[in-house]
C-alpha cells in the first residue's frame, strides 16, 4: 500500500485533532444534515485539508487552524460516507459503521493527487467499511 494512502487511512480514523472521527466529536458542523441517503443509509459529509500534489490528507473538520486554511498549496475536499448505524454521533469509531460513496472536490481539475484519493477510497472501503447487502469486495 502507498505511504500516503496509508497516511490518509491513519486520518479518517483518528482520534486526535485533524482527525476525522475526532471532527465527527468535537466539530458538529462537520455532520452535513444535506448528505442525504444512499441505498437507505444515512450519509454524513466529511470536509477536509489536502495536498493536490501529493493526495495527502492533511486536516479533517470545519473548523480548519489558520496555518492550514491560509496554505495556498492546499485545497478543500470531502467525503460523503454512507453510515450503517442509527446514532450519527458515535463517540468512539465502531468497525464497518461506514463507507465512502463519494468524493467532492472544489477544484475540478485534474491533479496528480486523483488517483491517491481513489486508492484512498478503495482501500478504507476494502478494510473498513461495511458491505451493502449483495456486494462483495475482494481484496488483492
Amino acid at each position: 500500500m502507498n505511504q500516503i494512502v496509508k497516511q490518509n487511512i491513519e486520518k479518517i480514523l483518528s482520534n486526535e485533532p485533524g482527525g476525522r472521527e475526532f471532527a465527527l466529536r468535537e466539530d458538529p458542523e462537520s455532520i452535513a444534515g444535506n448528505a442525504l441517503t444512499w441505498k437507505g443509509f444515512m450519509c454524513r459529509v466529511s470536509q477536509f485539508s489536502y495536498d493536490p500534489q501529493s493526495g495527502k490528507i492533511i486536516y479533517f473538520g470545519n473548523m480548519i487552524p489558520e496555518s492550514i486554511e491560509n496554505d495556498p498549496k492546499l485545497k478543500t475536499a470531502a467525503f460523503r460516507f454512507a453510515t450503517n448505524v442509527t446514532n450519527l454521533n458515535p463517540i468512539t469509531y465502531i468497525p464497518g459503521r461506514d463507507r465512502i460513496v463519494n468524493f467532492f472536490a472544489n477544484d475540478s481539475n485534474y491533479n496528480p493527487s486523483d488517483l491517491v484519493i481513489s486508492e484512498t477510497i478503495k482501500t478504507y472501503n476494502q478494510k473498513h467499511a461495511f458491505k451493502p447487502e449483495g456486494e462483495s469486495i475482494k481484496l488483492k
